[in-house]
């Protein structure tokens, strides 16, 4: 009886073990799939791919000190601070899925358990564009950063609203990132007749002429920021519209033709969204801006929001010196609303980030910002070797202070407007869901990361909010990482809304369709 006992214990143990080592198909894959290949692919601009098992257990190491150290997938902002839409952010469970596959020898599991890689359009991740413009061929000439700007005539004979920039990289090894501004001047027109080559340098974050307005930015792994309804970018009637291109050093030869696709926005009473710097570096309180060589600086700057404004994004910037950049505005009434944090500035990984709902700043709001820079040779994108006096200026070289915020002035009911589905309680105790592949043909895989077991019901809606159909109902979903596979290829190609109901709260995730 003791031997049959111990025997039954040692099965018990045995399936109980097997049952807690995650494998790569089952739980790793799609975690890599859905954070990391989206770079990690052949021909993107990431050193190695993530495409199979064998590629991520050859790179396993690395990977497990990248997610450990919060290096990748790379998002600046301090998810613990303040959330925004489309954060590349991992959270606990996930990582700590990937550390004990690893710590278990890295199992590969079942493979016809493994979901299949996303599906990567090269064309557009949100539809067919309304306009498509093929910037030129460009040889690169520097084997050190070029900053190269493109002067694209719009055409457009009236002025326009625009709902989405989309920057298609044509050379995804070597488009670092982009930066698409308007131009009425002439200037930016005179400056490319003026240059010998294709296009034109300008080493810093303008196109050339603070009279350039700066309307969006693309950096690799983002989805194009997609306005909702009765938002857009005015454009004004024959403006020329200038793409900035980063190539890092190193691209010497290669060839660069990359595609700006254009969104109109439909309807009636579009509000203009506008992308205004509210600090730069005549806020400062403490200036003026230099960092002396040998120092870690940090300059406080405060600004007034003179009307009543709804914040759709925040755009922090600075140089290679940059350090961390924190701001927050004190409401009249005295509260506090924390806007963004950026702990571990990285000048080749800044982004325009979206809130999940407008942030309504009243008038004489007051906005207050900290930005610190590191002037040493512990630095290691410090330009110079060794450390020299710093001043403001816009080319790299220098210096910038600067928050930008995209809004519009503020109209009744904004308080009510979501821009993203997931909700500003989330955080590491709150629960996560994700769909992917996303595009996707039309058969997806919906994820839970639940901190206990619940009921969930899914339905699809259009971008209207009108349901199209419930496609789960009360669901039983486990505490920690599980998922469910759903068809609706039967939808045509489009964008559309998931919404989740479950015990504890209702959200929305977006799916694109593409067939």
């Amino acid at each position: 009886m003791k031997k049959v006992f111990f025997l039954f214990l040692i099965v018990f143990a045995s399936r109980f073990c097997s049952a807690q080592i995650p494998t790569f198909s089952e739980n790793v894959a799609s975690i890599i799939f859905n954070n990391c290949t989206g770079c990690h692919r052949p021909g993107n601009i990431a050193p190695f791919s993530l495409t199979n098992y064998d590629e991520v257990s050859g790179a396993a190491y690395s990977i497990i000190d990248a997610i450990n150290n919060k290096i990748m997938p790379p998002w600046p902002p301090d998810s613990d601070y303040r959330h925004f839409v489309n954060e590349r952010v991992l959270s606990n469970s996930e990582i700590q899925v990937i550390n004990d596959w690893i710590s278990f020898g890295m199992p590969e599991g079942d493979t016809s358990l493994l979901p299949p890689l996303p599906l990567f359009n090269e064309g557009s991740e949100i539809g067919n564009p309304d306009v498509q413009y093929n910037l030129p061929h460009y040889t690169l000439g520097s084997s050190v950063d070029e900053y190269r700007c493109f002067v694209i005539p719009s055409q457009f004979t009236q002025d326009v609203f625009i709902k989405a920039f989309e920057f298609i990289p044509g050379n995804k090894l070597i488009d670092h990132h982009a930066v698409i501004f308007w131009d009425t001047t002439g200037i930016c027109n005179q400056l490319d007749m003026q240059s010998t080559e294709t296009g034109y340098s300008s080493y810093s974050s303008f196109a050339g002429t603070v009279y350039a307005p700066k309307i969006a930015i693309w950096v690799p792994g983002s989805p194009p920021l997609v306005l909702p309804d009765k938002l857009g970018y005015r454009i004004p009637a024959n403006a020329d519209l200038i793409v900035q291109v980063h190539y890092p050093a190193g691209s010497v030869g290669l060839v660069d033709s990359s595609k700006l696709n254009i969104f109109y926005q439909s309807g009636f009473k579009i509000r203009n969204v506008s992308l205004k710097t509210t600090i730069n570096v005549d806020d400062i309180t403490n200036g003026p801006l230099i960092i002396p060589a040998d120092s870690i600086k940090t300059f406080y700057a405060q600004a007034a929001f003179p009307v009543k404004t709804s914040l759709i994004a925040v755009m922090p910037h600075m140089h290679l010196l940059g350090k961390s950049t924190k701001t927050f505005a004190i409401q009249p009434s005295g509260d506090t609303i924390k806007l963004v944090s950026v702990p571990n500035w990285n000048f080749h990984w800044q982004g325009t980030y979206l809130y999940d709902k407008l942030m309504i700043m009243e008038e004489n709001a007051m906005v207050y910002s900290e930005f610190t820079y590191d002037n040493t040779s512990g630095n290691l994108l410090n330009p110079n070797n060794p450390p020299e006096t710093i001043y403001s200026g816009n080319s790299t070289e220098n210096e910038m202070l600067l928050n930008a915020f995209l809004s519009v002035v503020y109209k009744p009911g904004d308080e009510n407007i979501f821009l993203n589905s997931t909700d500003d309680t989330s955080n590491e105790f709150s629960d996560k869901f994700l769909v992917y592949p996303n595009p996707s043909n039309g058969n997806f895989v919906f994820q839970s990361d639940l901190k206990s077991n619940q009921k969930i019901s899914l339905s699809i809606l259009n971008t209207q909010g009108i349901i199209l159909r419930k496609i789960a109902s009360g669901i039983e979903f486990s505490q920690g990482l599980d998922f469910q596979i759903f068809d609706v290829s039967d939808l045509p190609t489009g964008i559309y809304l998931i919404k989740i109901c479950t015990d504890k709260s209702i959200e929305t995730k977006r799916l694109v369709i593409i067939k």
